[in-house]
């Protein structure tokens, strides 16, 4: 689930949206996240369909790197859009 997309053009966005449209997820701020994660599983031979999932090597290499710059484990793992946690 993506977020409100936040813009410049306040004035425009209530305009289109007044006239019945609505934000297409590419101009949401997180899509170039997920085309990032998305284009990482094609260059490794991941699987794409499952690329959300904690246990996916996508959310593992990024837990672990996380965890390098941080210098401390993972406590918890949340999945957006969900209201449950994965204990590490």
């Amino acid at each position: 689930m993506c977020p409100a997309p936040k813009t410049g053009a306040v004035d425009a966005l209530r305009t289109y949206l007044a006239d019945g449209g609505a934000p297409p997820p590419l101009t949401m701020n997180c899509s170039g996240k997920h085309a990032a994660m998305l284009a990482t599983c094609v260059a490794n031979d991941w699987d794409t369909a499952t690329y959300l999932d904690p246990r996916h090597p996508l959310q593992r290499a990024l837990r672990e790197t996380i965890e390098d710059l941080a210098g401390e484990k993972v406590a918890a793992t949340g999945v957006a859009g969900k209201t449950d946690v994965m204990p590490r």
